[in-house]
């Protein structure tokens, strides 16, 4: 068994004494997303959310899933969705800022790019991404 697996073994085991753990669930998920069971992944992460709509770490969890999946609209709605609860998330603004860059949306990138800056100044991640697309926009 690998250590994913086992991983999802104790989630598992865990969520037979607490069924009700959203915390649990969403870790499964991301457990899911590593062994790339997506649908699996994606039912537990619709399973939170339906019981918390305001779960955070769910919303960036399905937004990273559905940007697996080529499904960038989906992706972007799910991380703006988190960013309304959360908006001084610098590591959302810098995900969805990086996905924008990737979606030629220059100017969308750029605004979430150094709003995540003005949060974390010092982001190496952010820093190189913003000269990548100053770069592309020159």
């Amino acid at each position: 068994m690998s250590h994913h697996e086992n991983s999802l073994a104790q989630l598992q085991a865990m969520l037979k004494l607490d069924p009700n753990s959203l915390k649990i669930l969403a870790l499964r998920g991301d457990t899911y997303r590593i062994l790339k069971r997506f649908d699996e992944k994606l039912e537990d992460l619709n399973t939170v959310l339906k019981k918390d709509p305001n779960h955070v770490l769910s919303l960036k969890i399905r937004g990273e899933t559905y940007f697996m999946l080529g499904q960038f609209d989906k992706f972007i709605r799910n991380l703006s969705n988190a960013l309304e609860k959360k908006p001084d998330d610098a590591s959302i603004i810098r995900f969805r800022g990086n996905v924008y860059l990737q979606l030629n949306q220059f100017d969308n990138s750029l605004a979430d790019l150094n709003k995540s800056l003005d949060i974390q100044p010092n982001n190496v991640f952010a820093l190189e991404t913003r000269a990548k697309l100053i770069k592309l926009k020159v």
